[in-house]
């Protein structure tokens, strides 16, 4: 997946694995540090990436002060700092509001830092990264459970049975449809008014049935009716009507592409 948010272009784009995401200027790096803080990791500014901006895209001047800072330790927030300044993408006090912001999120109790992170890969679409975390955050969970005195169980199970679905929708997004389903029914399980029960019942109507309450039952048919709908317009369902539409022989050739392009999409997923 690449961007393009260019004022002045690399010819070789930057790698950007976390995000997945291949930048070709200061703009987009700008625009990934401002936009998704939370994959911007201890190494993120790396030897690579000072060589890139040299090098790529020639401004020697940025570069050089950017390794003087690394050599004498500075901190990776003030570094972020500078390079937001440079791209001249963000005006001052965006610029201000984003320190801020990092700072919070760096003081985040590690739950909800796992939660925002977690939120900010599902985000980017890298859905097997993110439910490896909100597994981690269900482990978590279930382990304070174990310890937690009897008032405080009812409030945990609830914050245990909004991960499991988070998981759930994961599991969906990388066509794990079973899997999700038996999420769905172990949250709904969990917590009375689940949202576990509302995304099983627009699943599997006949599982979730007793999971919602029956005037909710009627909007939720509604709801998913309209996604059908939606899905009937889009790209992926016009691309699959016209291949349907060919001559047997190209039909199977444009069929035979079709699963390999998505295969290919799966395969970064996981």
């Amino acid at each position: 997946m690449s961007l393009l948010l260019c004022r002045n272009c690399a010819a070789r784009p930057f790698y950007i694995e976390k995000a997945d995401l291949r930048i070709y200027s200061l703009q987009e790096l700008c625009f990934i540090i401002y936009n998704y803080p939370l994959i911007i990791t201890e190494d993120f500014i790396s030897e690579e990436l000072v060589s890139w901006i040299r090098n790529e895209l020639s401004m020697g001047r940025l570069s050089e002060r950017i390794k003087r800072l690394l050599e004498a330790e500075e901190s990776q927030e003030n570094i972020l700092y500078l390079m937001l300044r440079e791209g001249n993408y963000y005006n001052i006090d965006e610029i201000n509001a984003f320190k801020q912001r990092f700072v919070k999120l760096k003081n985040l109790p590690e739950e909800r830092l796992l939660q925002a992170t977690a939120s900010t890969y599902f985000k980017l679409k890298r859905f097997a990264e993110a439910c490896d975390i909100f597994t981690e955050i269900d482990r978590k969970l279930r382990d304070r459970i174990k310890k937690a005195k009897t008032e405080e169980r009812n409030e945990l199970f609830s914050k245990l049975s909004d991960t499991v679905c988070d998981e759930a929708v994961c599991k969906l997004r990388l066509f794990d449809d079973e899997g999700a389903k038996k999420l769905l029914i172990e949250g709904a399980e969990m917590a009375e008014n689940s949202k576990c029960g509302k995304y099983l019942f627009l699943l599997d109507e006949k599982s979730g049935a007793k999971y919602v309450a029956d005037e909710e039952k009627a909007k939720l048919r509604e709801l998913r009716e309209e996604a059908r709908k939606k899905a009937m317009l889009g790209e992926g369902y016009k691309r699959v009507t016209d291949i349907f539409e060919k001559d047997s022989i190209k039909r199977d050739e444009e069929i035979k592409k079709l699963i390999s392009e998505w295969k290919s999409v799966y395969r970064k997923m996981v």
